[in-house]
């Protein structure tokens, strides 16, 4: 199973749900949409008490840049590919997630 979570952020991160909806997968692909507007082909969420339980049967976690989720899937060994949320298209208040993700993949931690 693939999850995608976009985190509690407030600010829209349309553009990570457009590459996930360009997935040619058979996976099952559950995304945690948070603040984001999505009317997809795939089940999602607003937020959920039970993330734990859908991290437990993810093989694959799709994320934002944020810490807290990237820590999330590594502690429950997901392969974790995560896109940092950028200032340019006002995903964030700045490009901090750049920099969090690079030194993680070069730790070979997560793929970006």
């Amino acid at each position: 199973m693939i999850l995608v979570l976009l985190g509690t952020q407030t600010h829209s991160f349309t553009r990570l749900l457009e590459y996930v909806e360009a997935l040619n997968t058979q996976e099952e692909v559950i995304i945690q949409k948070g603040h984001t507007p999505y009317e997809g082909k795939y089940k999602n969420f607003d937020f959920s008490n039970d993330l734990e339980s859908y991290l437990e049967k993810a093989d694959i976690l799709i994320t934002h840049g944020g810490v807290g989720s990237i820590l999330l899937g590594l502690e429950h060994n997901c392969r974790v590919i995560a896109v940092p949320r950028l200032l340019k298209h006002q995903e964030h208040v700045d490009d901090h997630q750049i920099e969090i993700c690079e030194n993680l993949v070069k730790k070979n931690n997560i793929l970006m």
